[in-house]
């Protein structure tokens, strides 16, 4: 007891004492255990936790293909702009341009004749190709959109044609062809202001039978959301429209955006259009990772761009983080947390928890 009454008079001066049992001998009057026995009961977790362990969370990438009327119907009139036609090059330019940092844009347009780059040649009842989102996708609105004034007879201003089934079956070749390494989220929104048809091809119940079999083949059998905006035209509840809209789908739009709306004037497009666009950027915000996340786990979460350590908070409009879920393979960033890891997410974030093992221990 003397030299472990003199090793605890230095503790101060020297930083502590070399005999592993001392201090527990002292404060339980000298009858602690033997020298040589295991003392890993005595140690206190959160002091002697000196490492950490790392968690891998990804995000996917977004991608949009839009589907665009081109008819006569699209020149028709819309409150708050010049036309339909122009209300929509505007806002999509206008959202194109705030959102492509984190979402692809594809383009496709109909109808179009437009040879090689449509599907047909020798009629107006054809859909352009895809505009892939590696191109140019603003250019290309802004270019196609404009032949809607022009007088060449190529231009199909004057055409009532909406062969919008044919999109559809373009659209569902794209994907199906992209798809064997799909690794981003799909959606498809088409945005027309007429019931799928084409006079020079039967009735408009075989243009239905199309876009449906091309809408299932998106929807059911790729689980590939599709939204359809209706710009100055209301369906009615038997349309083909209303069909397609009603297809089943495991896959949720996000954003709170219904598979089918209605724009009647020009503040209603772009807040259709603003609600889906920021909706796919909220999902992003919500990551998963393969790694073994311990139940009572205390993650601690970076941006890793900026090394800003994110709060974590319940669910909901917040800023900082939450799980989604009782699933902690998942956490979600809110607020302007998940609006800053949008614009730099490719440099992700950084998750770790402390890591209390036997040799962490001092």
């Amino acid at each position: 007891m003397i030299r472990r009454a003199a090793c605890l008079a230095v503790v101060i001066a020297l930083g502590g004492c070399k005999d592993p049992i001392l201090l527990h001998d002292l404060w339980d009057g000298g009858s602690g255990p033997d020298a040589g026995a295991d003392h890993s009961a005595w140690w206190d977790p959160d002091a002697v936790c000196r490492t950490t362990q790392e968690l891998h969370f990804k995000s996917q990438s977004a991608e949009v293909l839009i589907l665009l009327d081109r008819s006569s119907a699209m020149q028709g009139p819309l409150s708050g702009a010049t036309s339909r036609a122009a209300g929509v090059q505007n806002v999509l330019t206008k959202y194109i341009n705030t959102h492509q940092n984190y979402i692809k844009f594809g383009f496709e347009e109909f109808p179009d004749t437009d040879y090689p780059f449509s599907t047909c040649s020798h009629a107006s009842c054809c859909a352009g190709a895809v505009v892939d989102p590696q191109y140019n996708v603003l250019k290309h609105l802004q270019q196609d959109m404009g032949y809607l004034d022009c007088s060449d007879p190529e231009c199909l201003s004057g055409s009532p044609d909406s062969p919008s089934h044919k999109a559809l079956g373009v659209a569902n070749d794209y994907f199906n062809k992209q798809n064997p390494t799909k690794d981003s989220e799909q959606y498809v929104l088409l945005i027309t202001a007429s019931e799928p048809a084409c006079a020079s091809e039967g009735s408009a119940n075989d243009a239905c039978h199309t876009a449906t079999t091309a809408a299932t083949g998106l929807v059911v059998d790729q689980e590939i959301p599709l939204v359809i905006l209706t710009v100055g035209y209301q369906p009615s509840g038997s349309s083909c429209l209303v069909t397609l809209s009603n297809l089943g789908s495991k896959v949720a739009v996000p954003g709170a955006v219904p598979r089918l709306s209605s724009a009647t004037n020009l503040d209603l497009l772009d807040g259709t259009i603003l609600n889906l666009f920021d909706g796919i950027g909220d999902s992003l915000c919500t990551l998963s990772t393969n790694d073994p996340v311990p139940v009572d786990a205390n993650l601690s979460v970076w941006l890793a761009y900026t090394y800003t350590q994110v709060p974590r908070v319940d669910c909901g409009p917040a800023d900082g983080w939450c799980f989604p879920s009782a699933n902690h393979n998942q956490i979600t960033l809110l607020g302007r947390y998940c609006d800053s890891y949008l614009n730099m997410q490719q440099n992700g974030i950084y998750v770790t928890y402390p890591s209390c093992d036997s040799t962490s221990r001092p």
